[in-house]
């Protein structure tokens, strides 16, 4: 053995505990090299004959085919921990552990092997560290850390993967719960904790999730964390839980990215499936959906699509999508310009994507405009390209921070804008389809018109309109004359977009041919193009064009031109221009044009010979539709072939009725001779003037008309032009002003037209013979002449009071020519006549009236006097049934105080009675000389007796007396004093027990013994008894029994209130505000006054200064309610 190899046995030795471990020194051959001597001993042999052996000979589970796959083993694990049996010289065998170390050596490879014997205690240990080496080492395969919580101190231990996993050494990790609470992430904080309480309460015992936790450094990693409660109190609360945590950020980012992927693949598969058959009307939302779609994916603020324009200077359209955080931005999208975008995909021509951070541009960036609008720090913009031509491209915005856009994000922008390019394809290839398909229908929309019935004059607006919306142009136009050879142009005709205003809009002057256009070089050119070009003529795109006065004008960027020939007329121009872009007319449109402008050219000269036939009829129209008198039209027979809307108005007919049809058939002529006589001067004259005749209109009405009538050539047909003029308004304003002065003239009233001075300007019959005086007489005179009351000097107020308020009625006095004054009602009018005002006053003698009504006042005066006598002798009858109905409760009164004296009054007649028999019988016993001394004992006792029961009856009979005297004198007396409210009221009860004697009915009385009164008792007691009576009388009538309840109480400190109830039959609704009325009964011809509740109403009231109420349900009885207050109202009751 060399002598290096001493040293590994004996630091292996020093570090294992049991001193007689059994060490062997084994080689790469399985050769024993060197043992230690409880090695070699323990299997029986010396040293020098174990080291001749192999390891092979003393481990009979070990072969020599085996060794060299263990030996490889070893040396790649370095460690291994095995259990096998060893040979003993003698041949037992027994089972061993061994643990073995690989060690290089001088570049030789060894195995020490350290040999412990299995006893059942070694077996044991040897079990629970292969165990724990299992768990162990299963744990750090897996990357699993382990943790061991203790709950109630809060302290938990975990092993080093833990530690590492969250990017901690293992001893400067000191896990708590506040600790472990912080590396939660904030969505999985509440998830979290409530497993742990839920496992801590007993409401589970263990518990498994994902979740996200801090590491040191920051950041974010997934782990699978699980754990068990592994011990509890006998409360059920956990005290210790173990657990373990995977870091599984891989897994979640692979499945993640997977996600990503076959998301990307999904969406590139429902986008090609959206815009396989792409439609037109539906492109804008379909494009819409994609732009979200792949917005959201990709987890960008903005997403947009730019199609490349014919325009070279920007964008023919954009479509943006945006998310929650990105304001709408298409309008800035389209600030781009081509020449730009092709620009940036030509810098990076490898993968031909462009990728912009804001803070990398410089300043004279064209992206950088965009960029700052948009607020976009990153952007990733891809092309659309279709046959080695950049059609467009798609992109995206990162706006709320710089974002670095990954090769995912790129492959997706990539599959849509294939997607994409394809679609465009489609639809080029289906334009090109409509393009030939709208050349058809473009030229028999053109037919169409041109063929259309209909006004002429509407036919070339309606044209041009058509044309400019055909090309889709900003500007249509006819220009006339259209050679060099004139010294102006005329625009007479154009169709304009609003925003692109034509020639009107120049200023140029105006005439019948149309606005005159403003001319310079290059427009004579053009028109000189024009003669020489037999097709359509283009706007050269020279900068000298450009620049030219007439192009700046009108904002001409593009323009389309064709010479007409129209047959009998000069030639004309057929235009279109761009004002918004510059714009290449394609061969397609050019050979459209040309087409539409041959149809066009036929129609034009239609329309010039029209137009001149239609000038020379619409002047004979005008003056025919325009003149204020009745036109007709009508042939030699009376056939109507037209009439003005003045006749129309006049006949009250409408056109359709009467055009073809003859005025005798309509029975326009109330004379059906007149027109044929008329018509046989016409003939001879040549002419009628003014004739005056009568018509008949549609409803019957008839008219005065003078008519005239000529003969002249209409369509080589001899016609009637004839005028009507209405007469009718005149004639009856002359009758109806002959019938309102005729009526003025005969009115009974007094009628005075006055002039601004007072004076009379004309007056009627009525006037003149109310005054007395001649209509030339009176015409003479002022206001003042005949009104005694109304002097000169009151003339302008009253004027000018009049014209203010226009019509003032008012009375005064006129004076006849006698002399007589005489009332007068005057009703003066304000009106102002061919600019001159006038008073015009209607007076009426008002001297019948007068009188009527002063013999009415002596009649009311009289009435007055008569209501007076009837009130006295009224109150005077109330007096003595008020009175009768007093007398009646004091003759009750005082059949009540007979009825209770008779009892204590008769008890003392017996006892007199019976003592004077006795007194006769002691008398005789006495006479007789045989009284004895019993007998004598016997009288004096019953004496006593008597005298006791005279006594007390007499003493009753005098209580009774004073009560009915204090009762008789209340009730008849209005005197004021203070009283005991319980005692009068039991003392009022004595009065009334008499009247329930031969019934069941009884009386309860309710009052606290100290409630007292400063009032009127006679007045309180009569109305006690009244509500009772009508208790008995009414409320219990037909009723057997029946309880009166009488119950009093303070109501407050200042008021008392008395209830009076019975459970009677109770009172009808609608008698209930009718039974305080005064003779209102329900038992009339029974002996019922009806005045019991009115003189109750009314003591109540004004004696006693209270409110009485009343409450009643049919069957439930009645209540009254009587609110008093404690001092009664002063002065002596009435």
């Amino acid at each position: 053995m060399p002598g290096s190899l001493e040293v590994p046995p004996l630091n292996i030795l020093a570090t294992d505990p049991d001193r007689d471990a059994r060490l062997f020194w084994i080689d790469e051959e399985a050769r024993i090299i060197d043992a230690s001597e409880a090695a070699y001993r323990s299997l029986g042999y010396s040293r020098e004959a174990l080291l001749a052996l192999k390891i092979t000979d003393i481990d009979p589970e070990v072969s020599a085919q085996q060794w060299p796959d263990h030996w490889r083993e070893l040396r790649r694990t370095r460690t291994q921990r095995f259990r096998t049996s060893h040979r003993h010289r003698d041949g037992s065998v027994w089972p061993v552990e061994i643990l073995g170390h690989y060690f290089e050596i001088e570049g030789r490879g060894y195995n020490c092997a350290l040999v412990h014997p299995l006893t059942p205690q070694r077996e044991t240990e040897s079990a629970l560290r292969e165990s724990e080496e299992r768990l162990s080492l299963a744990l750090a395969v897996a990357g699993q850390g382990l943790y061991d919580l203790d709950i109630p101190t809060g302290r938990a231990i975990v092993n080093d993967a833990y530690a590492r996993m969250l990017g901690y050494a293992p001893d400067e990790l000191d896990l708590t719960p506040d600790i472990w609470a912080n590396w939660l992430h904030p969505d999985d904080y509440q998830h979290m904790l409530a497993l742990y309480d839920d496992c801590v309460e007993g409401r589970r015992d263990d518990y498994q999730t994902e979740l996200r936790l801090r590491t040191r450094e920051g950041g974010w990693i997934w782990v699978l964390s699980a754990g068990r409660v592994v011990r509890r109190l006998v409360t059920g609360r956990a005290v210790r839980m173990i657990g373990t945590l995977l870091d599984i950020t891989a897994r979640k980012e692979s499945e993640t990215k997977l996600k990503r992927h076959l998301d990307i693949e999904q969406a590139a598969t429902e986008i090609s499936a959206l815009m396989i058959n792409p439609k037109g009307e539906e492109l804008d939302g379909q494009l819409h959906w994609i732009l979200e779609r792949i917005g959201r994916l990709t987890q960008a603020e903005r997403s947009y699509l730019l199609t490349i324009a014919p325009d070279p200077s920007a964008p023919a359209d954009a479509h943006a999508w945006c998310g929650a955080n990105a304001p709408p931005d298409s309008k800035t999208i389209r600030t781009f310009k081509t020449e730009d975008l092709l620009r940036a995909f030509d810098a990076t021509p490898q993968d031909r994507v462009v990728r912009i951070r804001y803070r990398d541009l410089a300043d004279d960036s064209p992206y950088r405009p965009y960029l700052r609008q948009g607020k976009v720090q990153s952007a990733l913009w891809v092309p659309i390209e279709l046959n080695g031509r950049i059609r467009g491209l798609i992109g995206l915005d990162a706006i709320d921070h710089e974002r670095d856009w990954g090769e995912e994000d790129t492959r997706l922008l990539r599959m849509v804008a294939e997607i994409l390019a394809h679609t465009l394809q489609h639809l080029d290839s289906d334009r090109r389809l409509k393009d030939n398909a709208r050349f058809l229908e473009n030229l028999d929309r053109i037919s169409r018109i041109l063929t259309a019935p209909g006004p002429d004059d509407e036919l070339m607006p309606d044209l041009l309109e058509t044309i400019r919306d055909i090309f889709q142009a900003d500007r249509a136009f006819f220009m006339y004359p259209g050679d060099t050879g004139n010294a102006s142009f005329h625009i007479p005709i154009e169709a304009t977009r609003p925003e692109w205003p034509g020639a009107t809009a120049t200023g140029g002057d105006t005439n019948a041919e149309g606005v005159t256009v403003i001319t310079d070089t290059y427009f004579y050119e053009m028109v000189r193009c024009l003669m020489d070009t037999p097709g359509p003529h283009t706007l050269p795109a020279t900068e000298e064009i450009r620049n030219s006065p007439t192009v700046r004008r009108y904002n001409i960027r593009s323009q389309l031109t064709i010479a007409l020939h129209p047959r009998s007329d000069r030639t004309w121009i057929l235009g279109i221009h761009q004002c918004s872009h510059e714009r290449d007319w394609s061969e397609t449109e050019q050979r459209l044009f040309q087409a539409i402008a041959e149809r066009v050219g036929d129609a034009l000269s239609q329309h010039l010979l029209l137009k001149r036939l239609r000038e020379s009829e619409h002047r004979f129209a005008t003056a025919f539709r325009s003149n204020p008198a009745a036109m007709t039209l009508s042939t030699l027979e009376g056939r109507l072939i037209d009439a003005n809307a003045r006749w129309l108005e006049l006949s009250g007919w409408a056109a359709e009725d009467l055009v073809g049809r003859t005025s005798k058939d309509v029975g326009i002529w109330v004379d059906p001779n007149f027109r044929d006589r008329m018509i046989a001067e016409l003939l001879q004259k040549g002419s009628i003037k003014e004739a005056p005749t009568l018509i008949r209109t549609r409803n019957g009405e008839i008219r005065h008309v003078l008519w005239s009538t000529e003969l002249i050539e209409l369509g080589a047909q001899p016609t009637l032009l004839s005028l009507i003029q209405d007469l009718t308004h005149q004639k009856r304003a002359e009758q109806a002003l002959r019938l309102a002065e005729l009526s003025i003239m005969r009115s009974a009233d007094a009628i005075f037209w006055i002039t601004p001075d007072g004076r009379f300007m004309n007056v009627n019959d009525e006037a003149c013979e109310s005054l007395g005086y001649a209509r030339e007489e009176l015409l003479g005179k002022a206001v003042w002449d005949i009104n005694p009351e109304f002097p000169e000097t009151r003339w302008i107020d009253h004027w000018n009071k009049t014209r203010e308020q226009k019509r003032r009625r008012f009375e005064t006095t006129h004076r006849h020519q006698d002399g007589t004054i005489f009332p007068v009602e005057v009703t003066a009018n304000h009106i102002a006549f061919n600019g001159q005002d006038y008073d015009f006053a209607f007076v009426r003698d008002i001297s019948d009236r007068k009188l009527a009504d002063a013999e009415l006042r002596r009649h009311r005066e009289h009435l007055e006097e008569l209501v007076n006598e009837r009130t006295s002798a009224l109150q005077q009858a109330m007096n003595q049934l008020v009175q009768s109905e007093k007398l009646a409760a004091l003759g009750k009164l005082v059949a009540g105080v007979a009825h209770e004296l008779n009892t204590p009054l008769g008890n003392a007649r017996i006892v007199a009675s019976t003592l004077e028999a006795r007194l006769s019988e002691i008398g005789a016993a006495i006479d007789e000389g045989t009284l004895r001394r019993s007998q004598l004992t016997a009288f004096l006792a019953h004496t006593r007796e008597a005298v006791d029961l005279l006594e007390r009856n007499t003493s009753r009979a005098a209580e009774l007396i004073g009560h009915f005297k204090q009762v008789a004198v209340d009730q008849t007396s209005m005197r004021r004093r203070r009283f005991n409210l319980h005692q009068t009221l039991n003392e009022m009860l004595v009065t009334l027990r008499p009247g329930f004697k031969h019934t069941a009915h009884h009386i309860e009385i309710e009052a606290p013994p100290e409630l007292e009164m400063d009032s009127y008792p006679g007045p309180l007691e009569q109305v006690i008894t009244n509500l009772v009576n009508n208790a008995l009388k009414h409320g219990f009538a037909g009723l057997k029994s029946g309880r009166i309840r009488i119950q009093a109480h303070a109501e407050g400190a200042d008021d008392i209130a008395i209830l009076c109830a019975d459970d009677g039959i109770g009172i009808a609704p609608e008698l209930l505000d009718r039974i305080f009325e005064p003779f209102f009964t329900t038992r009339l011809g029974e002996g019922g006054s009806g005045l019991g509740l009115y003189i109750t109403y009314n003591l109540v009231t004004v004696a006693l200064g209270g409110r009485i109420v009343v409450d009643s349900q049919p069957g439930q009885g009645t209540t009254f309610i009587l609110t008093l207050p404690r001092v009664g109202p002063d002065g002596q009751a009435p």
